[in-house]
């Protein structure tokens, strides 16, 4: 009888025993079969692609200006802040001698170059007359055609370099000890930079060995833009006219608009990364607006109203298609209850098991426009539908929480 009831203790023990370990068992240890998947919804939204970038404020015209002369500086007439007008003389420099003497060539070579072409001109003359009395070939007078007209085009050229030297108040030789030469602004504008000081040492802007000292940068600030790099994987989405959202670090409140003007043709190599050139010319000029600042851009792109679309995750590849899986309509109630469950617990998870195909239908999609977040639906999805946010193909593994 004592036996009897040392069984029947054991096997209860057995059995409560089996019962912690079932219930041990529905808390999914690692290595589990069983794995979390998001949800995702199908909606109607409106959708507008953008690209942000960070650009810089610029004058949309600004000029860097040179001396024609090196040389030494004597003076200088304008400090950064200021406006200037075309024309104006904004600093003085005493020539190199040594460059002065070269300079001097340019006068000489006028008046050799004239008599040049003079020579050639009285000789043109002859043949043309010998010519039509028939007392020298018709290849002769020609050849002598050919030399008057290159001996016109020296003369010309000549001429040419003379009037920049004279225009620019470059000294020749012999008064190179009195003479200054002028640094002249080409345009109005305001002095958004001055380059050297007095006694400084710079070289001439028209040496065809260096590209010689910037004594002022002058900018019409009337005009300004915003210069942007554009990621090379971006650049399609832009086009000139597209209007533009922006806002400034120093007034990160405000926001401005403008409209692309450029988008350069070709791709530049900036820090190892292809981008393209893109100008945003603003609707209206702020006072807030300084040259050099960072600026904020949303370049704002094509637009749809009521947009079929998902999550960006949504999106799969098969088979050189576009795929998205999304959860079985006629799928249990009790197995719908419990996927459901994740998009209304704090998780956001769904546990499914290994058997994918239980759950979800893959569905092939044509996509549309893109934001950050979401993908326009155009073919193959319904509003309201929920589609997988990952591939549930691919096995995964829960962490076990008892276990870290």
């Amino acid at each position: 009888m004592k036996k009897r009831w040392w069984i029947v203790g054991v096997a209860g023990f057995l059995v409560a025993g089996g019962l912690l370990v079932a219930a041990k068992s529905t808390h999914k240890p690692k290595g589990s079969q069983e794995t979390p998947f998001r949800l995702g919804k199908v909606q109607a939204e409106d959708l507008q692609v953008s690209v942000r970038e960070v650009g810089v404020v610029d004058p949309f015209v600004k000029v860097d200006i040179k001396s024609t002369v090196s040389g030494r500086v004597l003076s200088y007439k304008v400090r950064e802040g200021d406006m200037v007008t075309a024309g104006e003389v904004l600093a003085e420099v005493e020539p190199d001698v040594n460059q002065a003497q070269t300079l001097s060539d340019v006068q000489g070579s006028v008046s050799s170059a004239k008599v040049s072409f003079l020579n050639a001109d009285k000789d043109f003359k002859q043949q043309e007359a010998l010519f039509k009395e028939g007392l020298v070939s018709e290849q002769s007078f020609r050849a002598s055609k050919t030399v008057r007209d290159m001996a016109q085009e020296t003369l010309k050229s000549a001429q040419t370099r003379y009037q920049i030297v004279e225009d620019r108040g470059i000294p020749i030789a012999g008064n190179a000890s009195t003479q200054h030469a002028k640094v002249i602004s080409p345009m109005s504008g305001m002095v958004i930079k001055k380059g050297v000081e007095l006694g400084d040492t710079i070289m001439s802007g028209v040496n065809s060995f260096n590209a010689g000292t910037v004594v002022y940068t002058v900018a019409d600030l009337k005009s300004l833009i915003i210069k942007v790099n554009v990621n090379e994987v971006d650049v399609a989405k832009v086009q000139v006219g597209q209007p533009v959202r922006i806002t400034l670090d120093a007034f990160p409140q405000r926001t401005f608009n403008g409209r692309v003007r450029f988008v350069s043709p070709a791709a530049e190599l900036v820090d190892k990364i292809k981008v393209f050139k893109v100008e945003i010319k603003l609707d209206e000029l702020s006072d807030a607006y300084r040259t050099g600042m960072s600026a904020n851009v949303e370049i704002l792109g094509e637009k749809r109203d009521k947009a079929v679309s998902v999550p960006l995750e949504a999106l799969q590849r098969r088979d050189g298609g576009t795929v998205v899986f999304r959860l079985k309509k006629d799928l249990d109630p009790k197995k719908m209850a419990d996927a459901k469950e994740g998009l209304s617990g704090r998780s956001k998870f769904v546990w499914l098991s290994d058997h994918w195909r239980d759950y979800f239908d893959v569905v092939p999609v044509k996509a549309g426009i893109a934001t950050l977040e979401r993908v326009e639906i155009i073919a193959g999805l319904n509003k309201d539908e929920q589609v997988c946010l990952e591939d549930p193909t691919r096995k995964k593994v829960e962490k076990d929480e008892d276990n870290f």
